[in-house]
């Protein structure tokens, strides 16, 4: 039967899961709607993500029930305008849709936020991720080469799913920073490149924050296009310099903002005219910062989004999740 799956067409390269009729039936319950239900179109294609399809494809990326919510607002986040979806999902860029989980969902159905974030390990990561990309696959028809036409791709076109470590961390969290209670569960979605490390020892706060400014601000990254978003998720040992020194997301996202500069010589080795030096970042609310990461080095890692044209999407999570 996995044969005939990828006889089909609809993997991403990985067996997936025999989609059972029970197994269906149980995430479509999970998720909270009717099958028929539809979440919503994506232009310019105009398909039409119902439930029962987006369970399908859940099933197949592995998904427990318990998982269902989460998927569900992911791909409300996912199709929402704002986000740009169509443009991500066939974007040459190869960027990936990112979902960051915060709230008690995140422990309920056993979410890392911690050691090895971005990697592999953990179930619910693993498949929640790998859900929306089936959707993307195989409801939007989004696939290499004819219609993704990433040039590269990266790791995240797989699966791109964290946590946020909330409970190691002195800051507001993500979904609270973006208008909901810390008791509510919520997804975030940032339509992301692959992850750049941030590698510097020091106990100097600006120290590490000047390091994710100049990993933010490079010619390369950059590429002609203002105003992207970017995701900064900072490591344990970090963190820890950070909030010894009283550091809030509020200040770091200041400091950021006057420090992400490219130089006007980059600039013009590069092909870029300029005289004067080039801010990253534009608009303060694109610049997504979490605490995430293990605490086996003095790490953070930079995210940079796709473009101007797609902006983060939170959505809360339904409250039928259960253990």
């Amino acid at each position: 039967m996995i044969e005939q799956y990828y006889a089909a067409g609809v993997t991403d390269g990985l067996p997936v899961v025999p989609p059972t009729a029970e197994k269906i039936s149980s995430m479509v319950a999970a998720m909270g709607y009717p099958e028929e239900h539809v979440l919503g179109t994506i232009q310019p294609s105009g398909a039409r993500v119902r439930v029962r399809e987006v369970a399908i494809n859940a099933v197949m990326a592995g998904c427990l029930p318990a998982y269902g919510p989460v998927v569900i607002a992911a791909v409300k986040a996912f199709l929402r305008e704002e986000f740009t979806p169509w443009g991500i999902a066939v974007s040459t860029k190869g960027c990936a849709p990112l979902i960051i989980v915060n709230g008690p969902v995140r422990h309920a159905i056993g979410m890392n936020s911690q050691g090895n974030v971005f990697g592999a390990g953990y179930r619910a990561n693993a498949t929640i991720g790998r859900a929306l990309r089936l959707v993307i696959r195989n409801i939007c028809k989004a696939r290499p080469p004819d219609v993704d036409r990433a040039c590269f791709g990266h790791g995240g076109k797989f699966t791109y799913c964290i946590a946020e470590d909330e409970e190691n961390s002195l800051w507001t969290p993500l979904h609270v920073e973006r208008g909901l209670q810390k008791e509510e569960s919520a997804v975030t979605l940032l339509g992301g490149e692959g992850p750049r490390l941030v590698s510097i020892v020091t106990a100097r706060a600006e120290a590490i924050l000047y390091a994710i400014a100049a990993t933010m601000a490079t010619v390369g990254t950059f590429g002609g296009r203002a105003g992207l978003p970017y995701l900064v998720a900072i490591g344990r040992e970090h963190r820890e310099v950070l909030n010894a020194a009283g550091w809030t997301k509020d200040m770091m996202r200041e400091y950021l903002v006057e420090n992400a500069l490219i130089s006007p010589e980059s600039l013009q080795k590069a092909g870029y005219p300029a005289d004067a030096p080039f801010a990253v970042i534009t608009d303060p609310q694109q610049l997504l910062i979490i605490a995430a990461g293990g605490s086996a080095g003095p790490f953070s890692c930079v995210v940079p989004g796709w473009s101007w044209m797609s902006r983060p999407q939170t959505v809360p999570v339904a409250d039928t999740v259960r253990k």
